[in-house]
Formats: structure tokens, sequence, C-alpha cells
């Protein structure tokens, strides 16, 4: 406090000033981080949705007349997943029933069936919205907590009918 009272009036100016000025660049550069973060968290997420609407959409298209996946269908994904350039980028994909029950699962088959609750994103997903968000290691669920991934993406996008583009499912992918 001494030193600041023996400044002169210009150089307490100039350090409140200095001070201001770079507590002003420390809340712009957050902020624009973050809106840097969210762009391109949205845009991969409408971009991966436009490509596994044309790869996923036509074979969950059983469940328009019904409540499970084909048979087929199940080996259509899982051969998608597994022998293509899609599946390198995918981590796992889970195909969501209106109810919140899991009709596909690529890393859990197990929890096939599974009623879960229908949360926001998955809602959202239903309405018509592509919803992404990062999702750090201890967000994560079991089955990914061992991988090498820190943190992922994780997108909800609804998966329509051919007959009317009604939403038949939604499809969670990281």
């Amino acid at each position: 406090m001494k030193l600041f009272t023996k400044l002169s009036l210009v150089h307490r100016f100039l350090l409140i000033g200095f001070l201001v000025l770079l507590a002003g660049m420390a809340l712009i550069g957050t902020w624009v981080g973050s809106q840097i973060e969210t762009g391109v968290i949205s845009g991969t997420g409408i971009v991966t949705n436009m490509y596994l609407d044309g790869a996923v959409s036509p074979h969950v298209q059983s469940l328009a007349s019904g409540d499970r996946l084909d048979g087929a269908d199940q080996i259509a994904l899982d051969r998608m997943l597994s022998g293509s350039r899609l599946g390198e980028h995918i981590v796992a994909l889970k195909i969501w029933g209106r109810n919140g029950r899991i009709m596909y699962s690529s890393a859990d088959p197990s929890v096939v069936g599974h009623v879960y609750p229908v949360e926001l994103p998955l809602a959202s997903a239903f309405a018509g919205e592509v919803r992404s968000r990062i999702v750090e290691k201890t967000e994560l669920a079991n089955e990914f907590r061992n991988q090498r991934w820190s943190r992922l993406i994780e997108t909800y996008a609804p998966l329509r009918a051919e007959s009317d583009r009604s939403v038949l499912a939604v499809a969670g992918f990281f």
C-alpha cells in the first residue's frame, strides 16, 4: 500500500488502467473461448448427425410398426460400427425408444430393453433437435471409464421415419 501512495497520480492511473484492462481481457477471452467451444461442439454434432442419419435411419424403420429392432437391423448396425471409417470415430451408439427404452447399444448389449428416465437432451432429440455436449471422464458411463478418452462429445440426434419424417427413435452416440 505504501508503494501505491508513493506513485504519482499518472502512474496510479496507469496501474489501475492496466489492471482493469487485464481483467477485461481475461473476461472477454474466457467468453470467446466458451463461444468457440459451443460452436465446435454444435457443428460437430450436426455434421455427425447428418452422416449418421443416412447410415442409421434405414436400420430403425422397423420401429415404425413395432417396439423392437429387427435382428437383421441389429447385425447391420454392428457391422457398420465395427468395419467402417464411421466405427473408428464413434465410440458407442445407443438407440433409444420413445419411452426411454434402449433399443440398441453397441457398447453394452446387456442394457437393451432397459428403461431409463427421459432427461432433457433425450427429450429435446425426440422433439427434433440435435443436442451435443462435452462429457468429462467422471460423467462417463462405466463402460467408458477405463478407456483412453478423458472427454467425449455426447450427441443425441433424432432418427426419422422414411414415410412421414416423424421421429421414430433417438441415436445417442459418443
